[in-house]
């Protein structure tokens, strides 16, 4: 069975925090500023009356739940939404295919100075991976003075618009009638400027199609194992 961990900050009394861990696995383009170039090309937009990219509501749990296991944004939805554009049109990243047809990425700097949700699983933290459901009592082995790694980059993942109203539509959620042909669907801060395996459970979801909250992509074996390879290496940290 696929272990679970979890890095949980906790009371502490020192200056450091202290955090449990919940185990997840079973197992391009550089930029030269922080910021956009100021005589950097701009690109046209798709139209001049909306913007080619928008915050989906699936990546606005990112903006507003604390607890969330992943790369938490602390930011302005709206100015987010709008450097993330800015960079397109100035020509300072370019749309990366993704996993499938509809899923593309764009690299960007990480502006938000947001952390990496994620640490590398070593000899001294793997005493402590938890099998099972997620524990929620004071017994879970706390892991001191883990400080999470600022990211270099953010991937910002993009769905089409055509992609995100067939999955709302067989989940029975309203269809967004935005005019957007992208949507950002999830933001992941990391170190590197490529795209970086998505964890085994959303492969497997993917595969049972969008009744299931998947997209319908058929599993890809080699992709599947390269994904619980770096899974089984790394665990999430999630704050409460």
């Amino acid at each position: 069975m696929a272990a679970l961990l979890l890095l949980r900050r906790v009371t502490a009394t020192s200056s450091k925090s202290a955090f449990i861990l919940r185990h997840y696995g079973a197992a391009n383009r550089r930029f030269l500023s922080n910021d956009v170039a100021e005589d950097a090309p701009l690109r046209q937009k798709v139209r001049a009356d909306f913007p080619t990219f928008t915050l989906d509501a699936f990546a606005l749990r990112q903006f507003d739940d604390p607890a969330y296991a992943g790369t938490i944004v602390k930011y302005d939805k709206d100015v987010f939404e709008a450097k993330i554009n800015e960079f397109f049109e100035a020509g300072e990243c370019d749309l990366v295919d993704g996993y499938a047809p509809f899923c593309k990425h764009l690299f960007v700097p990480n502006f938000i100075n947001a952390r990496i949700p994620t640490v590398p699983i070593t000899i001294k933290s793997v005493h402590l991976l938890q099998s099972g459901y997620i524990s929620r009592v004071p017994e879970e082995l706390p892991v001191h003075s883990v400080t999470p790694e600022t990211a270099k980059y953010l991937d910002i993942v993009l769905y089409s618009r055509e992609q995100v109203r067939l999955e709302n539509a067989a989940m029975g959620k309203p269809i967004d009638s935005t005019d957007s042909p992208w949507r950002i669907v999830s933001i992941k801060a990391q170190v590197v400027d490529y795209e970086l395996p998505m964890e085994p459970m959303a492969v497997l979801r993917n595969a049972l199609g969008t009744d299931a909250g998947g997209s319908g992509v058929a599993l890809d074996k080699d992709k599947y194992l390269k994904s619980v390879e770096y899974w089984s290496q790394h665990a999430h940290i999630k704050y409460h």
